[in-house]
């Protein structure tokens, strides 16, 4: 697979399973727990901050295909409450995008709308 790529290559301090599934276990239990405290409120427990920070699809532009078969295309701006994908379109209005595929578009395709910080991978 030609973007196949493993821990070593990626320059991970330790391939040890035994290491690493103790971390996976670690981090799992912090966010478990800041979810809880927040009584199952991800906006409360800063969660949906956490995702968006590594959202690549933020900042993009993007082509949604609805199960539908419509296609919606917008700059990715943020994540909505729920969770959904909310667009800005080019005549400014937004919408919320909850299901369907995400195809991000060439840079040359981007709009200046889009938040700093988030570039398309």
């Amino acid at each position: 697979m030609p973007t196949a790529t493993s821990l070593a290559l990626a320059g991970a301090a330790t391939t040890d399973r035994e290491v690493l599934l103790v971390a996976l276990a670690e981090a799992f239990h912090e966010v478990i727990t800041r979810w809880q405290d927040a009584h199952g409120d991800a906006r409360a427990a800063g969660l949906d901050a956490d995702c968006a920070e590594v959202c690549a699809t933020l900042g993009a532009r993007v082509r949604v295909e609805r199960v539908d078969g419509d296609e919606v295309l917008g700059a990715a701006v943020a994540l909505a409450p729920d969770g959904g994908l909310v667009l800005r379109h080019d005549d400014g209005t937004t919408s919320v995008q909850r299901s369907g595929d995400v195809h991000h578009l060439r840079a040359d395709d981007r709009t200046d709308d889009q938040p700093e910080g988030h570039a398309p991978s």
